[in-house]
């Protein structure tokens, strides 16, 4: 059985993982649409908060909510549009 971390741990937590999802989501997240490796610790932090989802405030709730939709954008429409700018530089060469 998988140990639990104590709610004030989680408590600490939180926090800083909210706040680097914000911080992603209001910064350039253009480097993504051509690498969308490039938006792993955004994707790791989700994971994170997603697991920890019981202990959100109903904003944080919303939040991560908010940025489950840009991930699955991402997710969606970064391969196809990596495939278009792929295709553009060889028809440009």
């Amino acid at each position: 059985m998988a140990k639990l971390a104590p709610v004030s741990e989680i408590s600490k937590k939180i926090p800083g993982l909210i706040e680097e999802v914000k911080e992603a989501v209001n910064c350039d997240l253009s480097d993504a649409i051509e690498d969308l490796d490039s938006a792993g610790n955004f994707f790791e932090a989700l994971d994170e908060l997603e697991s920890l989802s019981t202990h959100l405030t109903s904003a944080q709730k919303e939040l991560l909510g908010l940025a489950q939709v840009v991930r699955r954008s991402l997710e969606t429409h970064v391969p196809f549009i990596s495939s278009v700018l792929e295709n553009s530089e060889r028809v440009n060469r």
